[in-house]
């Protein structure tokens, strides 16, 4: 999804400069491996993000329960 938003940026910002070529090889290589170390980065961290909160879902009905098992 992010490196879709990115795509659409980059497509007028190319046009307007006048290149049909999205991604010349020799000037974006460096550009692109940051980019691409970015994208890694926010994935990984997304990643954490739902795996923590599946484990806070996994846990708090859990919690419910022994309530509901002291109140009766």
């Amino acid at each position: 999804m992010y490196l879709y938003y990115n795509f659409l940026f980059f497509v007028p910002f190319r046009q307007a400069v006048g290149t049909i070529v999205l991604f010349e090889v020799k000037i974006n290589t460096r550009f692109f491996r940051l980019f691409l170390l970015l994208f890694s980065f926010l994935l990984h961290q997304q990643k954490k993000k739902k795996k923590k909160m599946a484990e806070e879902r996994a846990y708090k009905p859990a919690l419910r329960d022994d309530t509901l098992c002291l109140e009766n």
